[in-house]
């Protein structure tokens, strides 16, 4: 098994998400960790490579709605690259965890 050294550090959480996709479809799942960078989540159902959904979640009372792609979903796990439309979503992800990194 390949191991992965990430460019930024990931944070275990253990949180509700929201995962709407463009078709209209509303996914709940769980946000297993997050970065800077995106994060890993466990959905029951499929999404495929590439597509673009919209997450939201919240975290220690600090919400985050944003576009991500998503990079790999192996059986209920997913990986999902934020897709960041300014400097201010990515000044969003910076605080919440900072929230997190306060909690964990």
């Amino acid at each position: 098994m390949q191991t992965f050294q990430y460019r930024n550090p990931r944070f275990r959480v253990n949180t509700p998400l929201d995962v709407y996709v463009t078709s209209g479809s509303h996914l709940r799942g769980r946000c297993l960790d997050i970065s800077i960078e995106g994060l890993k989540a466990e959905l029951e159902h499929h999404i495929p490579v590439g597509k673009t959904v919209r997450v939201e979640l919240s975290l220690d009372g600090n919400p985050l709605a944003i576009d991500a792609r998503l990079a790999y979903h192996r059986q209920k796990q997913c990986g999902l690259i934020f897709q960041f439309d300014s400097d201010r979503q990515r000044r969003s992800v910076c605080k919440l965890l900072q929230a997190v990194q306060k909690i964990t």
